[in-house]
């Protein structure tokens, strides 16, 4: 759990969410906004423009004092990976920054996967690299990537008194969207959808929904976990509700909206 005076960012391709922890309470005193980034700055999770990213990232830090402080970050989401920690085919291994994920849910539910099958998350480390040197030029100490729909889960976890063992993510942002698939506090399966329309068409999550259960094992799940921040965040609650008979968890109140679960769950680390 992150300490009184940590900051936590979720950057995204269209924006950056920030939380100052003041106070040593899980999720309770902080202090969480966001900052809208202009198109082109970051594209598909990848920084185009840096020296803009700088200067709005160099803005937070000087209005709110973090100078000096250290700061977990997320990449935006597409970034990704689901990485087989020993019998990965992926050639590059050494090119993976492995984000140490480990749940806390693991031993509690008396049974464990194989060891060799875990799949943790990673992100390539020329990715991960351009975001910590533009971080460390913006005057904060950024020490440890995270990744958002982790981050959903783990929030899901510290507010719920029973997880069941199969859960789905569903994190739900402007222009990305991604489910991943939790077993055993474990994930398992992630699929990333980049989302051009600004409205919603009916049975959109439901054409993703489909597509992302041919590709993976589960069919049936004991919870879903929706979070995001696009507009229409309710009609997609609705469709959910329409093809998914699982209870549906969504974090937020008058005083913290939804889409802020994020980078909630990325200070509780």
């Amino acid at each position: 759990m992150g300490k009184k005076g940590d900051i936590s960012f979720v950057i995204t391709n269209h924006v950056i969410r920030y939380s100052e922890k003041r106070s040593n309470s899980k999720g309770v005193g902080d202090h969480v906004g966001e900052v809208e980034l202009p198109l082109g700055i970051i594209e598909k999770g990848i920084i185009k423009d840096k020296k803009n990213l700088k200067l709005f990232i160099t803005d937070l830090v000087q209005r709110y004092k973090w100078e000096g402080k250290k700061v977990t970050f997320t990449l935006p989401s597409e970034l990704a990976h689901l990485y087989q920690l020993y019998h990965s085919k992926v050639k590059d291994r050494e090119s993976l920054l492995i984000v140490n994920q480990w749940s806390k849910d693991i031993h509690n539910h008396g049974q464990q996967r194989e060891t060799s099958n875990l799949l943790i998350y990673s992100y390539y480390l020329h990715h991960i690299q351009s975001y910590t040197s533009l971080l460390n030029q913006s005057k904060v100490r950024a020490i440890r990537a995270d990744v958002a729909p982790q981050a959903v889960y783990r929030l899901y976890q510290e507010r719920v008194s029973y997880i069941p063992s199969d859960v789905l993510v569903v994190y739900w942002n402007k222009d990305v969207l991604t489910m991943t698939t939790y077993y055993l506090g474990q994930p398992v399966y992630t699929k990333h959808w980049h989302i051009e329309s600004t409205t919603y068409s009916p049975g959109l999550f439901k054409k993703y929904y489909i597509e992302m259960l041919s590709n993976q094992e589960t069919i049936a799940f004991g919870q879903v976990v929706l979070s995001g921040d696009v507009a229409y965040l309710s009609e997609i609650y609705t469709e959910i509700k329409e093809n998914i008979r699982s209870p549906i968890y969504v974090y937020g109140n008058q005083f913290v909206p939804t889409k802020f679960m994020d980078v909630i769950g990325v200070a509780m680390w």
